[in-house]
Formats: C-alpha cells, structure tokens, sequence
C-alpha cells in the first residue's frame, strides 16, 4: 500500500509550508512522495524551497475571486495529481509535531476517520446542510473532526460519480454555483466521508472523537492559521525539530540547518 500526502498552496502562504515541510521531513515517515499543487500557478512562477524532500510540483489556474472554492475542487481531483493507494492531505499551516509514522493514524489495516455526531455539536454546525444539499443525503455526522485525512483514492470517483449523477452537471459547475451562495456553501471532505460512509464504509476505520479512542497519529498534529504572523509561532515550530526552546541561542537556516544563532562563521557556512 502506497501512501502519498497532497498539500493545496499558493504564494501567501509559501513561508507557512517551507516550515511545515522542514518539521514533516523530520518527524513523518511511511509516505513515499509529496505532491504540491500551486494554486493560480503557472509553470515559471517562483517555486517554494522544499529542500531534499521528494516533491513533485503542479500548476492549477485559478477561479477568479473563488480561490476558497478552487481549492476545494482540487482536493475532489486529488487522485488525478497521484496513483497512490492513500492520500494524505496536509495542509500549508499543518505539522507534524512529534515523530509519526502515517500507519499510526491507522486503525488496524484502515484509514481512521474521526466523526462526531451533529447532536453532540449543539448549534456549531454549518456544513450540515451543505453536505446535505451536495450529496442529496440526510447527514448525521460532522465528518472533519480530525486532520489530516487519510483517502483511498477509489472514493474521489465514487464521490463525483455520485454528485454528478444528483445533480446533473460536472463537480466543477457545482462548486462553482455553490461559491456563489457564499463561504460556507460547500465542504469537502464532509462530502468525500459521507459518501465514503454511504458507499465504501469498511474501507475506513470510523471513530467518534468524542467516545472511542483516537489513533495515535491524530495525537501528534498541530494546524495553525496561516493567516497569523509566523513569528507567533517560530519557537514552538522549531521545537517540533528538536530545537532548544530559546530562539535566541540557535536557529534553522532556509535549507533546515540548525546554526548558532548570530555566528559568522560556522553560521555563514550554514547558509550556503
């Protein structure tokens, strides 16, 4: 079984995924190859630093005034970007804060998917009717209640069949009406776990996050909001590798060497 992790990015957030590459190079093992998708990207455009770290790039033009929405398209397409068995998505502001093998977030032979049920949500539901209205399906279930999410690549099939089928357009068109009605017109991965629920349920490890035990991976993650200042969270980032927790006395360089910080000597060195 093959695993590969997919990352969705765009520019903005190049400075959020330099780092969250050099902390998953360190601490994630069992997955055999990274596929970044550039998104509004063209092939020319300034590449971020991935350092040694087997990546394979590609460039998807963007929706206009819809980058929300685009992405969301992408990651229903991310088996078109990778033959992989699993796709791990990860995103721009996600790490992987401890040492962790993918198998961990694993139960048993199967991917783990943690749900909640919307009853125990009280009134924090916003993609229920969404999903609802995508799948054309009752929905019980919260289905992002864990990150990342681990997705055989037969269920992006079965998940466009089934929404082209109830709708009678490309996924395509659909997400891009549903961007019209706004922010929270859409979920992905809510659509991708209900379908797979409806369709390919034993082919997941299904937990509810709020009465059964977690796999262990899902203990070992930490996503960010790559809208804040990195520098909020450098200390703690550079933790993730092992670093001392005073900033002050060393720091990674943008090849992901650790360098006293202010010499110039060994420091200079570093950089090259």
């Amino acid at each position: 079984m093959t695993v590969d992790v997919l990352i969705i990015t765009y520019p903005a957030d190049y400075g959020w995924l330099e780092r969250s590459l050099r902390v998953l190079a360190h601490n994630l093992s069992g997955y055999r190859h990274i596929h970044i998708v550039l998104q509004g990207q063209s092939e020319g455009c300034a590449l971020p630093n991935v350092g040694a770290l087997p990546v394979t790039f590609h460039y998807a033009p963007g929706w206009k005034g819809q980058g929300y929405h685009h992405q969301q398209f992408l990651k229903m397409m991310a088996d078109t970007y990778t033959d992989a068995d699993i796709i791990l998505h990860s995103d721009s502001d996600a790490f992987f804060k401890t040492p962790v093998n993918v198998m961990d977030f694993f139960v048993g032979e199967k991917p783990g998917w943690l749900w909640a049920f919307y009853s125990d949500l009280g009134n924090t539901v916003p993609w229920r009717v969404p999903t609802k209205r995508a799948t054309g399906l009752e929905c019980t279930m919260e289905l992002m209640q864990g990150f990342p999410f681990f997705i055989h690549r037969s269920t992006y099939a079965v998940a466009r069949e089934h929404m082209e089928r109830v709708h009678n357009m490309p996924i395509e068109r659909y997400i891009r009406a549903a961007a019209e009605r706004g922010q929270t017109s859409f979920s992905e991965f809510n659509v991708l776990g209900r379908l797979a629920w409806e369709y390919q349920r034993d082919l997941y490890g299904w937990v509810d996050r709020n009465r059964e035990e977690w796999p262990k991976g899902f203990h070992a993650t930490r996503q960010y909001w790559s809208k804040a200042p990195i520098s909020d969270h450098e200390s703690e980032i550079n933790s993730m590798m092992g670093a001392p927790e005073d900033p002050s006395s060393i720091r990674c360089t943008k090849m992901g060497h650790w360098i006293p910080a202010g010499d110039t000597h060994i420091g200079k060195w570093g950089e090259d």
